[in-house]
Formats: structure tokens, sequence, C-alpha cells
């Protein structure tokens, strides 16, 4: 696997980080279980683009051999924009590799067109010409921005939902029963560990806006 050199592919110019969550995604996962690496050269057409878990256009691409032992080049097209900041059409071949996992099977990768660098996933920004791996792009994730009091937050969440409850402001948390099967021991560790960190929460959401501070993302940078 290609070394990656520290800071390649970086937006130059751009002092602040796009986000994940605010990039279009294009998983080599979805591709392969939509059945676009057997269609035979054959132009193919995904169910759309996604972001932020949302479908927002198709994406229109063709695969094809390019005379190396399963080895392939994915044309990539944006067509049928039916939503805003999709990625302008382009032809720009992305060459694509497998590997053998242990236990059988292939798996296939993309190679970032910036570094070179093998990718399950690429993305694309508005400041980008291309696609490129998360690195390339320059993207965090929305979590990495996280201040002390969302972070505790959505701890609480993961937690109550261990135990059947709706993710909501503290204050409105519901109080359903145990699960079933949950033991009692585990019911109410996981109770008062997600009660202690409302707790906590709040109190910090309470200073930062009494200081006038943003309580849930640092600023990008």
């Amino acid at each position: 696997m290609k070394a990656r050199a520290k800071g390649a592919g970086s937006a130059p110019g751009c002092a602040k980080h796009g986000l994940v969550e605010d990039a279009v995604v294009l998983r080599m996962s979805d591709l392969r279980r939509s059945g676009a690496f057997d269609s035979g050269g054959m132009p193919w057409s995904s169910p759309g683009w996604s972001r932020r878990g949302c479908m927002g256009g198709r994406l229109d691409f063709r695969v094809h051999a390019d005379g190396r032992d399963r080895v392939r080049v994915l044309q990539l097209w944006s067509g049928h924009a039916g939503a805003a900041e999709l990625p302008p059409v382009t032809c720009e071949p992305i060459k694509l590799t497998v590997t053998t996992p242990f236990f059988g099977g292939v798996r296939w990768w993309a190679t970032c067109p910036s570094c070179g660098c093998r990718a399950a996933t690429l993305f694309w920004t508005g400041w980008q010409a291309r696609y490129a791996c998360r690195t390339c792009a320059g993207l965090r994730y929305a979590c990495q921005r996280e201040k002390e009091p969302a972070r505790l937050l959505r701890r609480s969440g993961k937690v109550r939902a261990r135990l059947g409850e709706a993710a909501m402001w503290p204050v409105e948390r519901s109080t359903d029963g145990r699960p079933k099967w949950m033991r009692r021991a585990t019911y109410d560790r996981l109770r008062t560990a997600a009660e202690r960190l409302d707790r906590r929460a709040i109190v910090l959401f309470a200073n930062a806006i009494a200081s006038g501070a943003d309580p849930v993302f640092r600023s990008a940078s």
C-alpha cells in the first residue's frame, strides 16, 4: 500500500476544514452491493448521491477492465442533478483495485486521484475540482469539532439508546421501563451513567451560554 505523504493533497489556501457530513460520498462498498462492478462495461446509474445520509441526485458511470488482472477504471458522471451542489459533470477516470480478505471473497478499493493511496470512500466538496480521499479533501467528522457539552450529550444518547429510550434533551428524557432480558444491575448502572452525563452537560451548557460562547462546536481551523 502506497505511503501517504504528510498533508498530501490538502486543499491549497483553505484554512478551514470541511465536514464529512457535508460532502458528497462515494463508497466502493455501495457500488459493489448495487452491482456496478458486474455491469460488463455498460453504463450504469446508481440510485443517487449520498449526502448527510440523504440522496441528492443520480450518478452515471461506466466500469471496464484496463487490461490488467482484476483492475478496472471507474468513469464518473454526475447526471440528473435535481439537487443543488452536485459535483460538476466529469469523466475523470478513477482506478480500482481489489484485495482478497483472509476468509475469501474480494474487497474493492478506489485509488485516490490526488495522492494515489488506496481508499474505500471518496469525497467531493464545493472547493474540490476532483474526487479525493478524506485526507486529501481536508475533511473532518463533525464530532471532531464538538465541545465538551455536545460530546457529553452524544455519549448520554448512546447509553440511553441501549436502554431503549429516545435521545432527547435531558429534561425531556423518557422514563421507559427496563428492556426485556436486561439485568437490573446493568440497567441501574447505565441509567446512572446517563444521568451523570446529562447533569455535567447541562452545567457546561449553562456556563458556555452565560459567557456568550458556542456550547456545541469549536470554530473550524
